[in-house]
């Protein structure tokens, strides 16, 4: 699956996440964080918002993506279904 992050200039592939997390920022807003290594300065911004019941229910939204993605057959052929996304605005 693919991420895109909330002001669309940056694409991430969910394969080479190993967290995400919800960080409360010094403007007293919320921010997805997507880690892509042990090391804490290696995050990529996903996207902000107001209260952490809005960020827990797009990061809830990310997981209901991520389960819904799989593979199928179709026929003889495999077919991935790939799957984007795209972080929503408040």
């Amino acid at each position: 699956m693919i991420i895109i992050n909330q002001n669309k200039n940056v694409m991430i592939n969910f394969n080479n996440i190993v967290c995400i997390d919800i960080e409360k920022n010094s403007f007293d807003k919320y921010v997805i964080e997507a880690y892509y290594n042990s090391k804490d300065e290696d995050y990529v911004w996903l996207g902000e918002y107001s209260t952490i019941e809005k960020a827990r229910e797009i990061l809830e939204e990310i997981i209901e993506e991520y389960e819904e993605e799989g593979i199928s057959g179709i026929g003889d052929c495999i077919v991935s279904n790939n799957r984007i996304f795209r972080m929503p605005r408040e």
